[in-house]
């Protein structure tokens, strides 16, 4: 299900390519049957569901706005939603990168980023990487840093564990094992 800004801007390109379609096939705009039916059509053909409410808000997004940026023509709108997902793991990307900074004061940057994944053979610049691998990246530094958040957690707790990692055993008073 999309959010409501979401939905919004969807709205808004919707209508413009319904218009598209309407002067295409010549059907009068104010047939909301003719319009509720081509839309589900667009989106069985574009994601295989027949309502926006059974789509994720963020990936059937992008593909939703992109199979109305086609029929509405509209080459800013099509070159934007085709390549959103790789700007949003640019950004998310980027954005773990800033978290980690914070934890350590430094700056990181792609070069970080393909130092720590060597085996990934990621290319020079982030913006060449396809957003499957930027997906995989994504993941990999996500995890990288909330391990890197443990340990940091674990030395401001005076080197104990944080409690979700702790063994049921190594909470026990006597220190024995419970079996």
């Amino acid at each position: 299900m999309f959010t409501p800004a979401q939905y919004g801007r969807l709205n808004t390109l919707r209508r413009r390519a319904w218009l598209v379609e309407c002067a295409r096939t010549g059907t009068p705009p104010n047939n909301r049957p003719a319009e509720d039916r081509w839309y589900r059509d667009l989106l069985w053909s574009a994601m295989h569901v027949r309502s926006s409410k059974e789509c994720n808000h963020s990936i059937d997004y992008d593909l939703t706005m992109l199979a109305f940026a086609v029929v509405a023509n509209d080459d800013r709108e099509i070159s934007y939603w085709s390549s959103a997902a790789e700007r949003r793991f640019v950004w998310l990307v980027a954005d773990r990168l800033r978290v980690l900074g914070k934890w350590n004061r430094t700056a990181y940057d792609w070069s970080y980023v393909r130092g720590i994944f060597e085996q990934m053979h990621l290319p020079d610049r982030i913006e060449d990487v396809p957003a499957v691998l930027m997906r995989n990246v994504f993941i990999a530094l996500d995890l990288h840093v909330k391990r890197r958040r443990e340990v940091a957690m674990v030395q401001q707790d005076g080197g104990h564990a944080p409690v979700h990692e702790r063994r049921p055993w190594s909470e026990s008073s006597s220190g024995e094992l419970p079996f």
